[in-house]
């Protein structure tokens, strides 16, 4: 366990336990809308908080400063698994190469409702001039489900 290099009222571990030396205690961290680990950190009052991601924490602790124009990358995939054999520093194209490798086909989140095979039919089907409106109800996702899919917004990486 070593000192958060940010705030040293904190304590990370390297399987991503993070102690408050405030409260005296281990926190618990909740889910952001990505589906990471996050926690508030305090420094001084209360009434200032930030939020932290709890991979970046731990990388930060135990391998250094953030790189310039690097993230943090889960070597496995799970954004839950936060131990530092788990994280590295890399560029967003070495993320998106780990999303392709760990989520080739089937669903990336298990409550997902469509499949990597699910958005390669709608893309095409789109492209032979489907509407949009059928393509939704075919699949019983909402239209901007099926916008950002053949917009590319989101399953960026799949081809």
């Amino acid at each position: 366990m070593k000192p958060y290099p940010y705030n040293k009222s904190y304590y990370v571990t390297e399987n991503g336990h993070v102690w408050s030396t405030k409260s005296e205690r281990w926190l618990v961290p909740s889910k952001d809308s990505s589906g990471y680990l996050m926690l508030k950190l305090y420094s001084g009052s209360k009434k200032t908080a930030i939020i932290k991601r709890v991979h970046a924490m731990v990388l930060e602790t135990h391998k250094g400063p953030r790189p310039k124009g690097m993230i943090c990358r889960h070597l496995n995939g799970v954004k839950e698994n936060n131990h530092i054999i788990n994280l590295c520093w890399g560029t967003r194209q070495e993320n998106n190469d780990d999303a392709k490798k760990h989520h080739k086909e089937g669903k990336i989140f298990s409550s997902a409702k469509l499949s990597a095979g699910d958005v390669r039919t709608i893309r095409d089907l789109y492209l032979m001039g489907k509407p949009l409106k059928e393509l939704y109800s075919m699949y019983d996702v909402t239209c901007r489900t099926i916008r950002n899919v053949t917009s590319r917004k989101t399953w960026k990486w799949l081809n």
